[in-house]
């Protein structure tokens, strides 16, 4: 602690117990307030207190508290099972006639930042099974997204350091359970929508206050003061990429960001390669906002996203007759025990030889071989992208000729 928060630590100490809360520990800083771990007297439990100073000077500290205690106090009950940290309740006292307001929320293990970095290590980014960090945790914050929408505001401060790991400390990815917390940048924009002519083009809005929260995750609209929800969205795109690209230390993370905003970072950056999240990533980060998907669209996109079947086209080597056939798992191995299943095609899974067949504008026909699960990934990526269909040529595979003779006995 420096010597400011040792200060208010000593000067707050006091104050807190006379609320019956022993004072434990500093836990940090948030938007315009420093953040305690206390534990009621009367109940043994550990809570969160942020302590906020609210003099006349600092007005711009005032505004922002409030609106904090405005959002947490009138929808507390709403929000707080969606993924969104748990309000208590509040009150002001005076510290050597200067005021405070103490603002009472649930105590939660870390922030993601500190849990990812800290915590469990970063290696946590690169686990595939039973399911990634960022397909577990990023739903989540969607849906504290989604609602914090639904009644109206936006937050404009998503971020990891805003994004809090629940207790108890999980013990597999499975487990992570995070909320949504500092809202002391958060305001309702709903009526400022709803009064202007076009609702849903941020560029036609009343200017907003600009320049506020992590610059490193703030939209680039929010430099202009014109805007809507969408600046959430953006930000939760850089925190995708985030949950998704490994990255050993928290250091070479401002310099990830600046190449990841400037468009030098790609699908082959991230730890896993799965093409939902590729244009997750992708859409949630475009420049104009009107072509980013709502909190809601994005959770949808995830849920049905990874359930989409896949169709493709499939014919013998020097046969005339394509046949439909669909897939859930972007696979090399998934495709070929789809074409297996095919009771037309009639080759074992393991004596495949599996290539694209591409035609050009000029009508030319080029077969490109699929070897791994990248290359069928990346074959249903580019088909999407082209709006084109995918057609696959399957024959036996030479060397297998022997195998497969005696596979048959």
């Amino acid at each position: 602690m420096n010597e400011e928060q040792d200060s208010l630590l000593e000067k707050v100490q006091p104050s807190l117990l006379r609320r019956d809360y022993y004072t434990e520990a500093l836990l940090g800083r948030g938007a315009y307030g420093v953040i305690f771990k206390v534990r009621g007297i009367h109940d043994d439990r550990p809570y969160a207190i942020k302590v906020v100073q609210t003099t006349d000077y600092n007005r711009r500290n005032t505004k922002y508290q409030k609106r904090e205690l405005e959002i947490l106090t009138q929808y507390k009950d709403e929000l707080w099972r969606k993924n969104i940290v748990r309000y208590y309740g509040s009150w002001q006292n005076h510290i050597e006639n200067t005021p405070f307001l103490f603002i009472q929320m649930e105590l939660c293990l870390a922030n993601l930042d500190d849990y990812i970095y800290d915590i469990v290590g970063s290696d946590v980014i690169k686990v595939s099974s039973p399911k990634p960090l960022w397909a577990h945790v990023f739903p989540q914050i969607l849906n504290g997204l989604n609602a914090i929408h639904q009644i109206g505001w936006v937050h404009r401060d998503i971020h990891p350091g805003n994004i809090l790991v629940a207790n108890p400390q999980p013990q597999q990815i499975t487990e992570i359970v995070v909320k949504i917390a500092d809202f002391g940048y958060a305001r309702e924009i709903s009526s400022i929508i709803e009064g202007s002519l076009q609702l849903t083009v941020a560029s036609l809005l009343p200017p907003l206050s600009p320049q506020v929260g992590n610059t490193f995750f703030s939209a680039p609209e929010l430099d202009t003061g014109s805007y809507d929800y969408k600046v959430d969205l953006y930000s939760a795109g850089i925190v995708l990429y985030y949950l998704s690209r490994y990255l050993p230390t928290k250091s070479q993370w401002p310099d990830e960001i600046k190449e990841l905003r400037n468009g030098n970072r790609g699908p082959q950056h991230l730890s896993h390669q799965d093409d939902i999240l590729f244009n997750l990533i992708d859409g949630l980060m475009k420049p104009n906002p009107n072509e980013r998907p709502t909190a809601d669209m994005a959770l949808k996109f995830i849920a049905v996203g990874s359930l989409t079947e896949k169709k493709f086209l499939v014919k013998k080597q020097g046969d005339e007759t394509y046949y439909r056939c669909t897939m859930t798992e972007n696979t090399l191995k998934s495709l070929k025990t789809a074409i297996e299943e095919h009771s037309h095609i009639g080759i074992k899974a393991d004596f495949q030889k599996l290539q694209r067949e591409i035609i050009g504008n000029d009508a030319t026909c080029t077969l490109v071989d699929l070897k791994s699960d990248q290359d069928v990934r990346q074959m249903f990526l580019s088909a999407r992208e082209e709006a084109e269909k995918v057609s696959i040529v399957v024959s036996r595979s030479g060397e297998c000729d022997i195998e497969e003779a005696v596979y048959h006995l």
